[in-house]
């Protein structure tokens, strides 16, 4: 059925609160499916990998079917790309706990170390977005997910905006939490991740153009 007006943009924000609150359902049933510590990364890798094409058009994907076929392929990438996370996550944590006292050196350690942690952070931003759009070797993804956050701080900073924003929904309205947790954080970060994309597939094109040999 053909629906316009404000009808039609009630039911289509209906459809995307529905596999919404679907797809938040089979992330915490297929986390838990892969005894939560190795289902975690490939249940969210699907989580953006729907949403991802859903804001390309392709809203008629068999929900589950699709949620299955990218949580098998990505399984064992994801859980590396888990255990990479964790263990840079877990070493800057334990240096900045070790680089106590009031010694110069140690001070300026530290900074360093809460440089990394603002590095990181950014990093921990833009991969899963990264990982979902692009195919590159295992170690492009982190860099590419950090170059692409400190090209953009502006549009980082309303990602970060958006996850506080939602934060704060979440602990206002805790009923919500086990359908509109992770799977709207992912849509709000894809939403503005759209947009770097878009800005960094245009300076490509740009550069592409500029580098093109002119006949004589």
């Amino acid at each position: 059925m053909d629906m316009g007006g404000l009808w039609g943009g009630f039911y289509n924000v209906s459809q995307v609160i529905a596999r919404l609150a679907y797809l938040n359902l089979l992330w915490i049933s297929f986390t838990v499916l892969g005894g939560i510590a190795f289902g975690i990364m490939p249940a969210t890798i699907a989580v953006f990998s729907l949403i991802r094409k859903w804001r390309q058009g392709e809203s008629d994907l068999p929900i589950i079917k699709t949620f299955w076929h990218y949580y098998k392929k990505e399984f064992l990438k994801s859980n590396l790309l888990g255990i990479v996370l964790v263990i840079l996550g877990y070493l800057l944590y334990l240096n900045l706990t070790l680089l106590q006292g009031d010694a110069l050196v140690l001070i300026i350690l530290r900074y360093v170390m809460l440089f990394c942690c603002i590095l990181f952070f950014i990093m921990s931003l833009m991969i899963f977005q990264v990982y979902v759009s692009y195919k590159m070797p295992f170690l492009q993804y982190l860099k590419s997910a950090l170059l692409i956050g400190l090209t953009y701080p502006h549009l980082l900073l309303l990602m970060v905006v958006g996850i506080i924003l939602l934060q704060y929904l979440l602990m206002f309205i805790p009923g919500i939490i086990p359908f509109f947790s992770i799977s709207l954080l992912a849509y709000m970060m894809t939403c503005v991740t759209d947009f770097i994309f878009i800005k960094v597939e245009s300076k490509d094109q740009s550069m592409e153009s500029n580098n093109e040999v002119v006949p004589t």
